[in-house]
């Protein structure tokens, strides 16, 4: 037995149809992943700044009273640590002054309670 198969025939195919297609494709793809990824990274960038911005007001807070209280001491030198965020409007924060140049000195460090809302410090 001849078991022959019969393939119909196909119109003929336009290779560069096709490519010019697959080409456009890719460039639509290429465009959707860069806005994508675009979109992400300055959304988590915002995000940031926003988790921060308590922080960075209440630091802010915090040197303004002490540039009001020491305006004769001019080298006075300080260094600020963020200890704690309590919530969106607290945050504890640690001074140290370090204008001392001896080494073996025990540098004081104050403790301080910042309302970065109301801009109090407690």
């Amino acid at each position: 037995m001849n078991f022959k198969k019969e393939i119909p025939s196909y119109p003929k195919i336009n290779k560069e149809k096709i490519i010019k297609e697959y080409n456009s494709l890719r460039f639509l793809k290429f465009i959707l992943l860069t806005i994508f990824n675009l979109n992400f990274i300055l959304n988590t960038n915002l995000r940031a700044n926003e988790n921060f911005k308590v922080e960075i007001d209440a630091i802010i807070i915090l040197m303004e009273d002490f540039k009001k209280r020491n305006l004769n001491n001019q080298n006075l030198k300080i260094s600020y640590y963020l200890e704690k965020k309590l919530d969106n409007c607290n945050v504890i924060i640690k001074v140290k002054k370090t204008g001392d140049g001896k080494i073996r000195v025990d540098k004081k460090i104050k403790t301080f309670y910042v309302d970065s809302c109301s801009k109090v410090i407690k």
